[in-house]
């Protein structure tokens, strides 16, 4: 995961709690501080990037934390951003003719907008359930339709692949029918 000065507590902690990761030494805001686990040299490594929200969407991110997202993004590395961070991948030349999201409350500095709340109940209308969209009979259908009804299940990313008849790491389109 990638952390910068002062960026929101709650935005470091959820891929922390998901993923069960660490990070740098870093100050957040209101003076917490996450524990060491590397630098920016340990992205080298990673298969997932994960970048949490900014401090400051307006304050230009490290160069060295842009030169390291870009470099890995043309490794290859899967890469996903949560609420502002995708300023970050903006920054890394990640986004360019790609499609994005951010926090609703930047969505004209974006021009998207996306919220997922992990447990916070509102009357805000990005907060309002949606009933599940109808999908076609075809193998993505039939494979969200199984993991809908097995959601009681801890389904893992394999238990998925295999229902698909994929490998786990595949991107060669759909599978057969």
């Amino acid at each position: 995961m990638v952390v910068s000065a002062g960026m929101p507590i709650f935005e470091a902690a959820v891929p922390c709690e998901v993923f069960g990761i660490g990070s740098s030494p870093v100050t957040l805001a209101a003076g917490f501080v996450l524990a060491e686990s590397g630098t920016v040299d340990v992205l080298d490594r990673a298969d997932t990037l994960i970048v949490p929200a900014c401090a400051n969407i307006h304050q230009q991110p490290p160069r060295a934390l842009v030169d390291a997202v870009r470099a890995a993004y043309e490794r290859g590395t899967r890469i996903l951003s949560i609420c502002s961070g995708a300023f970050l991948l903006a920054a890394a030349g990640v986004l360019d003719g790609r499609r994005a999201t951010t926090h609703w409350m930047h969505a004209d500095e974006l021009a998207r907008r996306l919220v997922t709340p992990p447990h916070r109940d509102g009357g805000q209308a990005q907060y309002h359930r949606l009933p599940p969209a109808k999908v076609g009979d075809d193998w993505l259908a039939r494979l969200l339709d199984w993991a809908t009804d097995n959601l009681h299940e801890p389904l893992t990313t394999a238990d998925l692949a295999t229902r698909a008849q994929v490998s786990v790491r595949s991107n060669e389109g759909s599978p057969p029918p």
